[in-house]
């Protein structure tokens, strides 16, 4: 590992670790303030203890049981996605939850649904800066990973509809108001995490050049997957050209772009949205730590 692969892993790290001081202070004060339900298996083990408190007066540990159901996701995620990502975003977890208890609540606003939304905000800021650096914040970010990793999908919107589900069980037994208000939090932070995380949109390359084996070795070296030639002639100019298609994730396309116009000063890229693919395609590991 040379010096500038150490000073990524670096960076990457600090980032992680930023993205986890962020939620906890989140939610020490947009959360307080609105006394929203966060979602996720947190709020599932804790629902779970209420409802046994409530139907059957027996006190179960809310650390045992956020155990209990953080542990299959952990596991899904330790066998698809990987086994530095799992014990990464464990320790980052253990990291927001130490950090939730040492920073002091502040309330910042009698507003509810500002506090929803902003903390939704804040959250898919947090979530989605863990998330570009390999890792995440654990609980159902464990499940939406493994999902995503094993079909090659955007998992969390499916997760929002669980935490919704969660959160208006949650709320018929213990209150409408902040159910409603919970509800927004979670569909504001899950559309800062789409938009931030884009590992899973692809973009269809098209690409026109006199150049095509030194584009097709760069692409191989950059991408680990191949692309297909097509034979043509340009209309203005009347020269043989080469079309080269390809598929590439959305992160991976300005990069790769600059390095191939660094060979070729005249390619031509037409960059089109990609719904789905089918077939045989590579899909890099999860992580940069």
């Amino acid at each position: 590992m040379n010096n500038n692969e150490k000073l990524k892993k670096i960076v990457s790290l600090i980032l992680a670790i930023c993205g986890s001081i962020f939620y906890a202070i989140n939610v020490n004060t947009f959360i307080y303030s609105a006394d929203i339900v966060p979602g996720g298996l947190s709020v599932f083990s804790l629902l779970i203890q209420n409802l046994i408190i409530k139907f059957f007066n027996i006190s179960i540990s809310f650390t045992l049981l956020n155990v209990i159901f953080n542990l299959p996701p952990a596991i899904l995620a330790f066998k698809w996605v990987g086994k530095k990502f799992t014990i990464i975003s464990f320790i980052l977890m253990f990291i927001s939850a130490f950090l939730v208890d040492l920073i002091p609540k502040y309330h910042l606003t009698n507003d509810p649904l500002l506090a929803s939304v902003f903390g939704g905000i804040i959250t898919g800021f947090s979530l989605g800066l863990m998330l570009n650096q390999g890792v995440s914040g654990g609980g159902t970010d464990f499940i939406s990973m493994s999902l995503s990793a094993k079909y090659h999908i955007s998992a969390f919107n499916y997760m929002l509809i669980f935490n919704i589900v969660i959160i208006c069980i949650h709320g018929y037994n213990f209150g409408v108001n902040t159910a409603l208000y919970s509800i927004i939090y979670q569909f504001c932070s899950t559309q800062v995490v789409n938009f931030m995380y884009k590992r899973f949109q692809k973009r269809t390359i098209l690409i026109v050049t006199e150049h095509p084996d030194d584009i097709v070795k760069a692409l191989i070296s950059m991408t680990k997957h191949t692309a297909t030639k097509i034979s043509g002639v340009g209309c203005f100019s009347g020269k043989e050209k080469t079309v080269i298609y390809t598929i590439l994730t959305q992160p991976q396309v300005k990069k790769i772009s600059l390095s191939l116009k660094a060979i070729d000063k005249n390619i031509f890229i037409n960059i089109i949205e990609t719904e789905k693919i089918e077939g045989n395609y590579y899909y890099a590991p999860v992580g940069n730590l």
